[in-house]
């Protein structure tokens, strides 16, 4: 499986607080969206890109 990385542009706050305090958290994404990123310069797939309306974040088990 190969990583991926994830730009996160709201709810920066929150997700902070559980990594300062090395909570585990589950990460729920309201309407995920996967998108395939095109590079021109390239003219070859780079990546994908996820994309969510909403993050809510829970306690982990």
């Amino acid at each position: 499986m190969k990583p991926i990385t994830i730009e996160v542009y709201s709810g920066l706050d929150e997700l902070q607080d559980y990594k300062d305090e090395e909570k585990e958290a589950v990460i729920e994404c309201t309407n995920p969206q996967v998108r395939l990123l095109w590079d021109m310069g390239m003219s070859s797939w780079r990546g994908v890109k996820l994309v969510t309306d909403k993050i809510t974040l829970s306690k982990g088990e």
